[in-house]
């Protein structure tokens, strides 16, 4: 059976084990498939299984793991859109802000209800803890990422930082998971927990390039939010091109909307002539070359390292 069946089958027992009402579980179910029409559904169940996967082929004992992934990142992601005002055309945009804070904490709290599937404890309990750390960094990464906005100032390392408390954190967690299911060593898990560090870092940057240029969805331009291509750009622009970008950046600023068509590719054109693109796949390719090498110092046979490998140059791309 493929992931996506064993993920649906899963989730299904988990809402009809719950308190739920059919109207917050027709909700769940309506957001949770619009969420896996991306180019890459699953990919927390995927990170988790494919973690296991180094070490074991029981992929039952890892199904709550994975199915609780999904469910704590999209929780993850509709905070995120709702704080970001991004995303629009997700249905948990076009409901009451109050309501959608109520479904991603709905959603939160049934990412535990699929972890209490767990019959060993000793692993449901460093699972959990994980689980807490994970929220914790998240959450402290979204705060400073907030806070970073209202700077002038702002380095790249800090930027890295939030990232690996962000994006980081829940591959981190992913690739733990599917260690500790997976009955790995600790120094394996810590390794695991390094390389989904890696793998959140490379994912962010990837989404970094596209959130900047996506005007119909995203806000990032608009804010100025402090992503890896604006950093770059604020730094290495000048004379006219830093005047031209400084402008794009007040009229957005002001207007508080998308550019129009003419300054759109105004940006588009700052973006790829001024290096932003490549200067990001160069920041890329270090993270991805760090993940490849980390992974190659885990003790398992070869085979049992191509799924991951994989996902990371799939990611990197």
């Amino acid at each position: 059976m493929n992931i996506d069946k064993q993920i649906s089958i899963k989730l299904n027992d988990v809402l009809l084990n719950s308190m739920l009402d059919l109207e917050m579980r027709k909700l769940i179910i309506s957001c949770w498939e619009e969420s896996l029409k991306t180019a890459d559904p699953y990919k927390w169940a995927k990170l988790t299984f494919f973690s296991s996967e180094l070490f074991t082929g029981d992929e039952e004992k890892v199904l709550p793991g994975a199915l609780a992934m999904e469910l704590f990142a999209l929780a993850a992601d509709i905070f995120d859109d709702i704080q970001d005002q991004d995303n629009h055309q997700m249905p948990w945009r076009k409901i009451p802000f109050a309501q959608a804070i109520s479904l991603a904490n709905c959603l939160l709290f049934l990412s535990y209800q699929a972890l209490l599937t767990i019959e060993n404890t000793y692993k449901l309990s460093k699972i959990v803890q994980i689980f807490n750390e994970t929220g914790l960094k998240a959450s402290q990464g979204q705060y400073k990422e907030f806070e970073e906005q209202t700077r002038y100032s702002f380095s790249i390392d800090e930027y890295i930082d939030i990232l690996a408390k962000k994006s980081g954190s829940f591959a981190e967690c992913a690739c733990k998971i599917g260690g500790i299911l997976a009955e790995a060593p600790q120094e394996a898990i810590n390794d695991m927990g390094e390389i989904g560090t890696n793998i959140g870092i490379i994912a962010q940057i990837s989404n970094d390039l596209r959130d900047i240029t996506d005007f119909e969805n995203k806000s990032d331009f608009v804010y100025k939010k402090k992503t890896l291509p604006f950093l770059y750009l604020i730094n290495v622009l000048e004379k006219e091109r830093a005047e031209e970008f400084a402008n794009l950046i007040r009229v957005a600023r002001i207007n508080q909307t998308n550019l129009s068509q003419k300054e759109q590719e105004s940006l588009l054109a700052i973006i790829k002539e001024e290096g932003a693109i490549h200067f990001c796949l160069i920041f890329q390719d270090m993270f991805r070359q760090k993940a490849l090498k980390l992974l190659e110092q885990i003790q398992v046979k070869e085979e049992k390292r191509s799924k991951l490998e994989q996902l990371i140059n799939v990611i990197s791309q």
